[in-house]
């Protein structure tokens, strides 16, 4: 449980309170950036969750298309939207589970603390400078390690630094800094030993 007791009972909880369904990743309109949004249809109904898939809390806006009708099912009641929108604090690792009926999600803005986006940026910037040296070295070294094992993570990486830009480029910072973590580094690290 790692003393995340409180904060699993409160996933679960949400998470409990949208019916089985196959749920679909909302894209675009910033649904993607620094947020996970899904939604499923069941008996008409449209069910949706935005979920914090980060360490840090983000200051969620979900905005809705006019005559739209939101109802927390945590809560359980309905939600008073301001000029169509619907804004709340996602605490890191939780999700917001709603139902929705009248009208469509049309985009959200989900705002990065200004410590954690700064945190964030270093460390995105410091991979992508880190992924371009090794990527550099490795080019200028082609003919000498293209045969040797490993060289596959050449193409790993550079798929892993393309997607990072493109999440950087879109605004979702935490989104490319997860791309930082795991993989990349391990495709770097397998480069960077060729022809030791």
């Amino acid at each position: 449980s790692m003393g995340r007791i409180h904060e699993k009972r409160l996933f679960a909880r949400a998470y409990r309170s949208l019916p089985n369904g196959q749920y679909e990743r909302l894209t675009g309109n910033g649904l993607d950036r620094n947020l996970w949004v899904s939604r499923a249809v069941r008996d008409g109904v449209e069910y949706v969750y935005a979920a914090n898939l980060y360490w840090c809390a983000v200051e969620t806006t979900l905005n809705f298309a006019p005559g739209a009708r939101v109802h927390d099912l945590i809560a359980d009641r309905p939600v008073e939207l301001r000029a169509g929108d619907w804004t709340f604090t996602l605490p890191p690792y939780q999700i917001r589970t709603f139902r929705l009926t009248g009208g469509a999600l049309q985009a959200a803005r989900a705002a990065v603390p200004a410590g954690d986006l700064e945190y964030v940026t270093e460390k995105v910037e410091d991979a992508l400078q880190r992924a371009a040296e090794t990527l550099a070295v490795a080019r200028r070294r082609a003919d000498e390690l293209s045969g040797l094992d490993g060289w596959h993570a050449l193409a790993d990486l550079e798929g892993r630094v393309a997607r990072l830009h493109e999440r950087r480029e879109a605004g979702d910072l935490l989104g490319a800094y997860s791309y930082t973590r795991g993989a990349l580094p391990i495709a770097r690290e397998l480069i960077d030993k060729l022809g030791e």
